[in-house]
Parts: C-alpha cells; structure tokens; sequence
C-alpha cells in the first residue's frame, strides 16, 4: 500500500505538470477526470492497426472447404485474461442443438495446450485451432471468416480497454462480436459494426452467433462496412495523425 501511494502521488504530479494527456480511450479519460485532472486537458486517440499489411491479401477462400458453415474466428494472444474456454463452450451448445457453426482459434499464449487438451477429451470437433501466421497473411484469413470474435474476462480495469485486435478486425470489414464490459463494447454499438455479449457467458455467444448465422448476409455485408468506414474515418493511422497534429498546433499557439 506504501508503494502505491508513492506512485499515485508521482502519477498526479505529472498530470499537474503536463500540457495534455492523450488517452487510449474514454474509459481511461474518465478515470484521469476523477483523478481532479481537468477534462479539457484530456483527448482521447484510440490505436490503430497496422491497416496496410492487414488489408494486402489476394484472395478470401481461406475457409472454402468449411462453407456450410458459419465460420467463427478469434485471433490473437491465447492467455488467461482472454478466458477462452467460453469459446469452447458455445461451440459445445452448438454441436448439442446442431447449429452449423465453427469456430477458430488463431494465435499462441499461455493456455493455448490446455484448451487443445480440452477439445480433445470432449471432443469438440466444431473447434479448429490454426497455426500463427505473419502479420501480411492474417489479414486473408480474418476476411475470410463470417465473423471475428473478441473476449476478455469480467475484471474492472478490462471494463476501459479496447483491445487492439478490435481496430484490426474493422479495418478488413467483417461483422464483430465482441464480450468485453465497458468501452469494447460501446465502440461495437457506436459502429454497427455487430453484436456484443456479456464476458464469460456461453450461452449469451451462442445466441449472438446463431442469430448472425441466420442473418440476412446483406446484413452481414452492412455491419462489416460500417466497421471499415468507422475505422478509416476515426480509427485510422490517417485520422490518428490528424488528431495529434490538431493537439500539437492547439499547445504551441
């Protein structure tokens, strides 16, 4: 606790003496804000992707042999905050109630050799763990899902974080479902750019994946464009670099 309040008093100091803040999203803005930092010293400026390798693929057939499908992807980091065995669950419901759905796990982590272990003894053959693959090549492989998946455990601090695989998926244009509290998931609903679930809950991503499986695909079709006009116009690197430059001309005046 010492230690704590060390920091937390050298953290105010700098916000004290600092010209502006530049956060990472509103959840962070209102946590300064409450902190006595004034709003007006605070403007918020999401990541970006790496937009130019992500969107350099030739072809989307990467699924072709799961066609009859509705093909689910989760891409990224396989750790312990990212709880996947919710993944493993719904796909569980699906195989039960004989929905056509697959999904995807894509990436490399901590527990990745446990959820393998797990698919195996129950014997989830509705889940397919794919190999890592370069950056200039995933961006093939999200386009070609009909959906990306994005997860994180109920905690707090998660509720103020917008994970950076999020501005990937809507850069390549496909519908997201997104199980993060908070800003995550806000940002989904601000784009219409899918559909959100409550973190952890199987049952809540099983239905937000059957009703988008059953969805009329010009539907499907909107939702990723909307995702991709979203991002190019206040995600992008673009639009990152406009938004400091506007800040930078702001302080020297």
């Amino acid at each position: 606790k010492t230690i704590i309040k060390i920091i937390d008093k050298f953290c105010n100091l700098i916000y004290r003496n600092t010209d502006h803040i530049v956060v990472l999203s509103n959840g962070f803005k209102n946590c300064l804000i409450q902190r006595q930092v004034p709003s007006k010293k605070i403007d918020v400026i999401h990541n970006w992707a790496d937009e130019k390798s992500l969107r350099s693929y030739k072809s989307d057939n990467y699924f072709e042999k799961f066609s009859e499908s509705f093909n689910v992807l989760f891409a990224g980091n396989i750790g312990k905050a990212q709880g996947l065995d919710v993944i493993l669950d719904a796909a569980k419901i699906c195989k039960n109630k004989e929905v056509k759905v697959n999904f995807f796990i894509i990436g490399d982590g901590l527990v990745l050799a446990d959820l393998k272990k797990r698919k195996l003894k129950e014997n989830i053959d509705n889940l397919f763990f794919l190999s890592s693959v370069p950056m200039n090549e995933i961006g093939r492989i999200l386009y070609s899902a009909d959906a990306l998946l994005v997860h994180l455990k109920k905690d707090p601090l998660f509720k103020i974080t917008i994970p950076s695989k999020i501005q990937a998926y809507m850069s390549v244009g496909k519908p997201i479902i997104c199980g993060i509290d908070g800003d995550a998931n806000n940002l989904i609903k601000d784009a219409d750019c899918g559909v959100v679930f409550e973190p952890e809950n199987s049952t809540e991503l099983f239905n937000r994946v059957n009703n988008l499986a059953n969805m009329n695909p010009v539907r499907l079709v909107e939702m990723g464009k909307n995702g991709a006009f979203f991002y190019d116009k206040k995600l992008s690197v673009k639009a990152g670099v406009q938004h400091f430059t506007e800040i930078f001309k702001r302080l020297m005046n």
